[in-house]
């Protein structure tokens, strides 16, 4: 049976940048909706899983959903974007953003990301993977949650983790840094002795763009983002060139692809002043 591989990423639930439901309920204070923007973001997380829902059904393939890391947030550097202080707040509008996922997904992989935007050991993804029905647990760890996922779906192998080992903000070398992660990986397992156990996908997210490179018979995805710019990357610079959201998906069968893509959405750039 065909495997359709699923990657998202960098949700940042609780971040008034990051993606929302319609109404996240906190305990003991108002409810929370969000606003234009944020509505935007949410339109786009529902037509994706739409979108996958029907790959599904045209192929007949396996769906295993990958939610690859940062997918709350508590940022432990700066609380002023933050909704709410709560982390049982926090993990149900966690869930309710997961739902989408989950209800699509024949089996769900819960990647743990940032400790500071997701806790000490990744503590509010460990708690998601618990509370999601189809996760499929880390037996190497004793844990719901993973660290580093090394898995065959339709014999295609994949290495995924949050955190490249490698990256570049330069718009012009990204897809250098998704070869170049590509190349570190592909070396690790070398090194390690199992070169036939090269994985022909490498998977990362975190740096909030999308790219893609091919380094030692490895392919390198960088996974875009579903998260807005928030204050961090005004700071460097990003605020007037808002990065698309959206996942990446593979139709794999019998060790091969049979076919690949991004999806993205483009979200609302800032006006252009002019002078009246």
């Amino acid at each position: 049976m065909p495997a359709l591989v699923v990657v998202t990423g960098d949700w940042h639930v609780n971040d008034t940048n990051g993606l929302c439901p319609p109404v996240y309920k906190r305990e003991k204070l108002a409810t929370h909706r969000p606003g234009p923007a944020g509505r935007a973001l949410w339109r786009a997380w529902i037509e994706f899983w739409q979108f996958i829902e029907q790959k599904k059904q045209e192929t007949g393939a396996t769906v295993y959903a990958v939610a690859n890391g940062d997918l709350g947030d508590l940022n432990k550097h700066d609380k002023t974007q933050m909704i709410s202080l709560n982390e049982k707040d926090i993990l149900g509008a966690m869930i309710d953003v997961a739902k989408p996922m989950v209800e699509v997904a024949d089996k769900v992989f819960i990647i743990r990301g940032t400790a500071a935007h997701t806790g000490a050991c990744g503590n509010l993804e460990e708690q998601l993977a618990n509370d999601t029905k189809n996760a499929v647990h880390c037996d190497d760890e004793g844990s719901a949650s993973w660290w580093v996922l090394r898995g065959t779906f339709g014999g295609v192998r994949v290495d995924l983790t949050h955190h490249a080992p490698t990256a570049s903000r330069r718009p012009w070398t990204r897809n250098a840094a998704a070869s170049r992660a590509a190349a570190i990986v592909a070396g690790r397992y070398m090194k390690e002795g199992i070169a036939r156990e090269v994985p022909q996908y490498a998977i990362f997210s975190h740096v909030h763009y999308h790219a893609q490179g091919e380094e030692m018979g490895c392919k390198g995805r960088f996974i875009p983002p579903f998260v807005l710019v928030n204050a961090f990357g005004h700071r460097l610079g990003t605020g007037a060139h808002v990065e698309k959201v959206g996942g990446w998906w593979a139709l794999c069968d019998a060790g091969k692809v049979i076919s690949e893509d991004f999806e993205t959405w483009g979200m609302k750039r800032p006006t252009i002043w002019k002078e009246s």
